[in-house]
């Protein structure tokens, strides 16, 4: 890892000691970490962590204070992004805050690089983490992955996911993947939504394609209550219609 750039709220932007202060300590733990050195004059590093320390904020619904924590170890050519957002502790001392903050995310990032490297069976476990640092990042990596092994377990979780981030991001993988046997499960999960989320699976539906995407794509085109939606299906409509049919194809 070849840099560490920190940016902090603008009212620090004169603390220099402070700035160089927190950028050692966040060395040193990266230092520690293991499959992770720090050559801040090689040229052949091949990443960047980037920490990004936000102003404190109340958790929607808690009452509790957090500063949060935004950290990024970003591959200098090809390779991965890991990212995470860590939960800092509200304190008057922004290196002590900030670096509570780091360790929660460092944390995460770690795990992901982990799994990374991990079988798909693992990722797939992943998907029920009670972190949702970890189920997105499982999410994300099995759709990257096009893995069909994942297609039922990433349905199970379309139905069950509370983060409405985490649904997109779920429907979103199994668009990657491309398997028409998703489809059910999108379907299920649009029923009762926002026009927003029924929309986002219109298009989802229309890529997957398959007998029973379109179906549904016609009863929304058709009977819809909502004209967002209804165009939304009927672009999806043709957006399938230029797909070649499997018959085709032999």
């Amino acid at each position: 890892m070849g840099r560490i750039l920190l940016s902090l709220p603008p009212q620090y932007d004169d603390r220099l000691r402070e700035r160089d202060s927190l950028r050692e300590q966040v060395a040193a733990r990266v230092a520690d970490t293991p499959r992770v050195v720090y050559a801040p004059r090689d040229r052949d590093a091949t990443y960047i962590l980037s920490i990004t320390v936000e102003e404190i904020i109340e958790l929607q619904g808690s009452g509790d204070e957090v500063r949060p924590i935004v950290v990024k170890l970003t591959a200098m050519k090809q390779g991965h992004e890991f990212s995470a957002t860590g939960r800092g502790l509200p304190l008057i001392d922004i290196t002590a805050s900030t670096l509570t903050g780091f360790d929660d995310a460092w944390k995460v990032i770690a795990e992901q690089r982990r799994l990374s490297i991990a079988p798909d069976a693992e990722l797939i476990t992943f998907l029920a983490h009670p972190d949702r640092r970890l189920r997105g990042f499982a999410i994300g990596e099995l759709g990257e992955r096009r893995s069909k092994e994942a297609v039922d377990p990433l349905c199970r979780r379309l139905l069950t996911e509370p983060e409405q981030d985490l649904v997109l991001r779920t429907v979103g993988a199994l668009v990657a993947i491309g398997d028409p046997r998703a489809a059910g499960a999108l379907i299920e999960v649009a029923h009762n939504q926002s026009p927003e989320l029924t929309i986002q699976i219109a298009y989802a539906l229309g890529a997957l394609g398959g007998p029973v995407a379109e179906g549904y794509l016609v009863t929304l085109a058709s009977g819809h209550p909502i004209d967002l939606v209804r165009a939304a299906a009927e672009q999806a409509l043709k957006e399938l219609s230029l797909k070649p049919k499997a018959r085709d194809l032999k």
